[in-house]
């Protein structure tokens, strides 16, 4: 898998100062064994997966919005139905 994300300068909106980031994501591989999962039908990764968005990360006590979009080879037939929204939630381990 590969994970590329772009982080701007922090919005000035008190109290939390929200950021602003592009991210891109791709997938490949395969599976062995496929028949040993049973009642689960899904797709391999062999022709790659891929999906671009933006997420604002620290909207509220950490907690953000995205929206991505799936393209490539495993892309839905319906435009609508490769997006998606994702709710994020950043914490901070130590207070630089």
């Amino acid at each position: 898998g590969l994970h590329i994300e772009h982080a701007f300068k922090p919005f000035r909106a008190k109290p939390s100062n929200p950021r602003l980031s592009l991210v891109t994501r791709a997938a490949f591989g395969s599976i062995d064994n496929s028949t040993s999962h049973e009642n689960i039908e899904f797709k391999s990764l062999e022709r790659g997966f891929y999906e671009s968005g933006f997420r604002i990360d620290a909207l509220w006590k950490g907690f953000g919005l995205g929206a991505f979009y799936r393209y490539g080879p495993y892309r839905n037939d319906l435009w609508s139905d490769n997006l998606s929204a994702k709710i994020t939630y950043k914490f901070q381990l130590l207070n630089r």
